[in-house]
């Protein structure tokens, strides 16, 4: 497991994961920039592979950060990701995810936004976040901002409704 209070993490360049690779265990990201990283693969700023169980972002910015292929910002195979009190912009996805991408292949992903800001991201499919996979994977909006819902598998929710659940 890995914590981070407080940290910096600019102009990094990686295969996977411009600033952090997660391999196993789970991540904390709090009260963090991530911005201007590279990752010729997946997540620009974070990269978490299959083994990876977790990541929490909280109160943290992802910015700037560039993936060759999906999750400009941030990448998961089938981990669970909380993103809290964050804003995820201005990254980039060159094949897709410019903000989050997951492998969306079912195999338990799951993404929860609350409170944050996922907008102006930039990729040819999925700008802003590609969505977990099917069953058992999960999708939880709250009180967020998500700037192009275009290929993310969330509908507009009614005035009503506070949260979108797929």
């Amino acid at each position: 497991d890995w914590s981070s209070n407080v940290c910096s993490s600019d102009l990094n360049a990686a295969k996977q994961g411009g600033a952090i690779a997660a391999s196993s265990g789970s991540i904390s990201v709090i009260s963090s920039v991530i911005s201007q990283n590279r990752a010729n693969g997946e997540g620009g700023g974070i990269s978490l592979s299959r083994q990876a169980t977790a990541l929490n972002l909280v109160n943290s910015t992802v910015s700037g950060n560039l993936a060759i292929a999906k999750g400009g910002g941030i990448y998961s195979e089938d981990a669970e990701v909380l993103v809290s009190s964050s804003t995820i912009t201005q990254n980039q996805a060159l094949v897709a995810a410019g903000g989050i991408g997951f492998e969306a292949d079912g195999d338990g992903e799951s993404l929860d936004l609350v409170n944050s800001i996922v907008a102006g991201n930039v990729a040819p499919a999925g700008a802003d976040f590609v969505a977990p996979g099917a069953a058992p994977s999960t999708l939880t909006v709250r009180s967020s901002l998500i700037g192009n819902n275009i290929d993310t598998t969330l509908a507009e929710s009614s005035q009503d409704r506070k949260s979108t659940r797929l």
